[in-house]
């Protein structure tokens, strides 16, 4: 488990890791946008903020690598359930 540091800049959440599932959650108070290396906010899946956000849960193996972004400097808790 590990928490990423995320800005308006595409950053790295996961790499490609094939048959393993990560688990995302917003530890922020803006909505982070995840998808792939172009992501932008408004344009990626949404991970809702709040004092009790729920985790979203994605194949890596069928989605390579997650960036994510965001309006401001949030933080966002990986990790890997295999």
């Amino acid at each position: 488990m590990s928490v990423v540091s995320v800005g308006t800049s595409p950053t790295l959440l996961s790499s490609a890791m094939a048959g393993q599932v990560r688990l995302f959650q917003n530890q922020g108070s803006a909505i982070v946008y995840i998808g792939g290396v172009n992501v932008m906010v408004g344009t990626g899946y949404p991970l809702s903020a709040g004092l009790n956000p729920q985790p979203v849960f994605l194949d890596l193996a069928t989605n390579g690598a997650w960036y994510a972004v965001a309006g401001s400097a949030q933080n966002v808790l990986v990790d890997s359930i295999y």
